[in-house]
């Protein structure tokens, strides 16, 4: 459950259902908003009322007009539509470097607002590496080339990584949809000098010695990660203040024949915003504090990051680009 509730907030930015939250006794409630715009062809927002302490369940949105304005363009993108419960959708891919404004208006009260600004696309760029003979078990793999493990990146906005794996169990003969057929990796480790350490597991990447002698072993200690420490779930990456490219190394715990299929694996960059990340990093954070397995009810709480004018809750924007690791070779037995 923890699994899915980390690939949902950096995938599909918590797209489970919401609990009813308490924040005090005021009989009025507060409009909770949950946006985050994507460079994806559907945007989701999710409304809900918080919940008095003298209510038995907190009042539902069933009305809203909930605009989403271009201002760099000067023009309306879209108007949300209400498709469930507490969430509405809009088909409008968001444009990196554009600045929006959600506007959301609900009978009987005042509208409220937030302004945004969409990152640029993470600047990575991935390498190519071809490696001399590995042994694998009784074979021997002969012109090894790997690809997706190397990276060269600037770091012009805070940017999270995180990876997936390709998850045999849900592929049933088709790849429609997508996105049913991957798991999130639960530990990273790069040689990145200025990754943030406030998720480590106090694990650290061992080498072959101690590990099996695979060709995933092998790859680690060529890359030299091995002694590294371990994050759980993803790498955070701090904005930098000189932009310069830099070397990055990526590893941890990928199936390197992931569901007997060579090179499905995907690292993914995702560049935030300074209002999401200053909120997923709070919600990240509290979620782990509070030892919760539904990470989604945390975040209407009153004392969480937000950046909503007249309510509470969080517009937020993040950029992806992901990268499959891709191996080639000959076999030789």
């Amino acid at each position: 459950m923890r699994r899915v509730c980390i690939f949902l907030i950096l995938v599909t930015a918590l797209t489970s259902c919401v609990k009813d939250v308490v924040l005090d006794a005021k009989e009025d409630p507060f409009l909770a908003v949950f946006c985050v715009l994507k460079n994806e062809s559907v945007q989701e927002l999710k409304l809900s009322f918080t919940k008095s302490a003298t209510m038995n369940a907190a009042p539902r949105v069933t009305e809203a007009t909930a605009v989403l304005t271009d201002l760099t363009e000067g023009r309306e993108a879209g108007r949300f539509v209400r498709v469930a419960d507490t969430l509405w959708r809009l088909n409008y891919s968001a444009i990196p470097t554009h600045s929006y404004r959600l506007e959301i208006t609900v009978p009987g009260r005042e509208p409220v607002w937030a302004e945004q600004t969409m990152p640029a696309e993470p600047p990575v760029e991935s390498e190519k590496h071809l490696f001399g003979d590995i042994s694998y078990y009784n074979m021997r793999i002969t012109d090894f080339m790997a690809e997706g493990f190397r990276y060269r990146f600037t770091v012009p906005c805070t940017t999270w990584i995180y990876a997936k794996n390709f998850d045999k169990d849900k592929f049933v003969g088709s790849w429609e949809p997508w996105d049913d057929v991957w798991v999130p990796a639960e530990e990273l480790c790069t040689d990145y000098p200025y990754v943030d350490d406030f998720n480590l597991t106090g694990k650290i990447l061992e080498g072959t010695e101690e590990r099996s002698n695979t060709m995933l072993d092998a790859i680690a200690d060529r890359y030299h990660l091995s002694g590294y420490p371990i994050h759980r779930d993803f790498l955070r990456i701090p904005k930098a203040e000189e932009q310069t490219q830099y070397p990055i190394t990526i590893d941890g715990d990928f199936s390197l024949f992931s569901g007997g299929n060579n090179g499905h694996n995907y690292v993914c960059f995702v560049a935030l915003s300074d209002d999401y990340d200053s909120y997923l990093l709070n919600a990240y954070q509290q979620y782990y504090a509070e030892q919760s397995d539904d990470l989604s009810s945390i975040y209407l709480r009153d004392n969480l990051y937000g950046n909503i004018h007249g309510g509470i809750g969080i517009f937020g924007s993040a950029t992806t680009i992901q990268f499959q690791r891709i191996y080639s070779w000959n076999a030789v037995w």
